[in-house]
């Protein structure tokens, strides 16, 4: 899941605070750099991984969260110990302010959900406490509701037509060569200005 904005107070962070409070110590909020580092002791045995402010374009670390996200077992690293294979259960999490290039995607990835949050009018001062408390009525919401997809129609759950969402065309395009870019621009604003 990708949760997208270049806007502030959109509630991407609260929401990854707001999946802290559900599962309790089960959950992990890192940075790029964490991403990056040889040690993953502190996040690589969680549930939710979720990488917040997201800047994942560089090609070794798209590749490794692609590999992270649909592997069983992986390497726990930690400083001045040998590492060890672990079970691995975690699913992942992107929080971005960059809309088209916070992970390198290319056009064919079928694994990513990208949603655009839109600003946040009103500021309520006690908004995450007001979730918190509601965190039972959501977990009730939750358990009581009719699944949209009750059975798996992809590696990864979802129908990969309700994936492909104009935030995943942006995406994808802007993972595409510069050359491309610059040459689909050009061309766009050429027939623009040449109408006939």
């Amino acid at each position: 899941l990708c949760l997208v904005s270049k806007e502030n107070q959109t509630g991407k962070t609260t929401f990854l605070e707001f999946l802290q409070s559900i599962f309790i110590g089960n959950t992990a909020i890192i940075s790029t750099s964490d991403f990056e580092g040889s040690f993953n002791q502190h996040f690589i045995s969680k549930l939710l991984i979720m990488i917040d402010e997201s800047d994942l374009d560089k090609e070794k670390n798209t590749s490794k969260i692609k590999q992270m996200a649909t592997q069983k077992k992986c390497f726990r690293k930690a400083k001045f110990e040998n590492e060890y294979e672990i079970d691995h259960i975690g699913k992942y999490i992107i929080a971005s302010n960059n809309e088209r290039k916070f992970i390198n995607i290319k056009t064919d990835d079928i694994r990513y959900c990208i949603r655009k949050l839109k600003h946040i009018n009103s500021f309520d001062p006690d908004f995450k406490d007001n979730l918190v408390k509601e965190i039972p009525a959501f977990i009730n919401f939750l358990s009581n509701r009719k699944l949209d997809t009750p059975i798996a129609k992809s590696r990864g759950w979802f129908d990969i037509n309700k994936l492909d969402t104009l935030e995943l065309q942006k995406a994808k395009e802007a993972g595409s060569a510069e050359l491309y870019v610059e040459l689909k621009e050009f061309f766009t604003d050429w027939f623009a200005e040449h109408k006939n």
